[in-house]
């Protein structure tokens, strides 16, 4: 979807700003996407990641050659979920890149600060110190500037939810995404919807006889994906909770070893040792500090739980639509059945990435405070 001018054209920036003060929210964040896709779509590495994946969601079937051939509407859709997945990958791995160096940032900062305290007043420290906080700012400048945070889950929520729109097509139903999906995050995210629904103007699924392939290329998918997630999520939280773990108690012996050293005159309180031993004892728990700082901001446990919740969900319906596919006895109660499954369970999924969206666009890239 674009703006268009009256009398021609598609807008240029030029004519774009001058129409900012008329364009809702709305407008303006679909006109985000359309710059986005024509600002990255076009680079060599992204393009090929967009046609392997609208090979992927329905590869090695007849109905994707026929659906591409016969249905624009078709294409057009599946075009957009592609290149909204792919965006959304790709501004998440810019934000992943930025929070790692955000926390090196800080663990550094904490360096020089111990350093300057602790061992040596000197200017370098200063420096460096001053250094890393300039180059803080800047990568937080930068994010909220290029907006990767919210286009990484804006755009993967609209990915997801022409997902469950294609899917649904292919199952026989004709029930519109928009009219069921992030019904609790109104506001900057209904542009999500008014695009599902522009996109969702045709019915290009004349045939209903595609139980097997939404059950394979969805329902069957989607289980074990799930279920991988959620274990992935489990070990980096609990890898990660052994680190804090570790640097808390490695700053807590390093304290009794300080205490023993000084009631034993083994460490003066004027050696480099004793000195750098307080450095250690500030700079190892401050460490864990970030970890669990990290921690708290990806939501392992929490999206661990989410994924587990859908893993299941999906398992179900595997087993109920397996059942009906193998039905002896094929007539219109059948299929009426597996309609109710599908919309049930794309009703779920619509829900379930609506909470994740919303559990994340609370955790904004920051500076660790405290």
């Amino acid at each position: 979807m674009e703006v268009l001018l009256p009398n021609n054209d598609k807008t240029n920036n030029n004519q774009l700003n001058d129409l900012k003060p008329l364009l809702s929210g709305d407008l303006e964040a679909l006109n985000h996407f359309n710059q986005d896709v024509a600002r990255y779509a076009t680079r060599p590495k992204l393009q090929r990641r967009i046609q392997k994946g609208q090979k992927y969601l329905l590869s090695d079937t007849q109905l994707w050659a026929v659906l591409l051939t016969l249905s624009p509407a078709f294409k057009t859709m599946l075009g957009v979920y592609s290149t909204a997945n792919t965006l959304a990958r790709h501004f998440q791995s810019r934000l992943r890149l930025f929070t790692g160096l955000i926390l090196g940032i800080a663990a550094g900062m904490v360096g020089f600060y111990g350093w300057y305290t602790s061992i040596a007043t000197d200017l370098p420290a200063l420096i460096g110190y001053l250094i890393l906080f300039l180059a803080g700012w800047g990568i937080l400048w930068i994010n909220q500037w290029r907006r990767y945070h919210s286009k990484n889950l804006d755009y993967r929520a609209l990915a997801e939810g022409l997902r469950v729109q294609i899917f649904w097509h292919l199952g026989g139903l004709t029930d519109s995404v928009a009219d069921h999906y992030l019904r609790k995050q109104r506001g900057e995210l209904t542009w999500i919807r008014q695009a599902i629904r522009a996109i969702n103007i045709y019915d290009w699924v004349e045939n209903k006889e595609n139980l097997g392939v939404v059950h394979w290329h969805w329902i069957r998918n989607q289980a074990p994906w799930f279920s991988e997630r959620a274990k992935k999520n489990q070990d980096k939280a609990k890898k990660l909770s052994a680190w804090i773990e570790k640097l808390f108690l490695s700053g807590l012996i390093l304290i009794i070893a300080l205490l023993v050293g000084h009631v034993t005159t083994v460490i003066p309180p004027t050696s480099l040792s004793h000195n750098l031993l307080i450095l250690l004892i500030a700079f190892l728990p401050a460490t864990g500090a970030l970890l669990h700082h990290y921690v708290e901001k990806m939501a392992f446990e929490e999206q661990a739980k989410q994924y587990e919740r859908m893993a299941t969900l999906f398992a179900k319906a595997d087993e109920e639509v397996k059942k009906l596919i193998n039905a002896p006895i094929q007539n219109e109660a059948t299929q009426q059945r597996a309609e109710e499954v599908l919309f049930e369970l794309g009703k779920e999924a619509l829900e379930e990435n609506g909470d994740w969206v919303l559990l994340h666009r609370k955790r904004q890239l920051e500076l660790p405070k405290g």
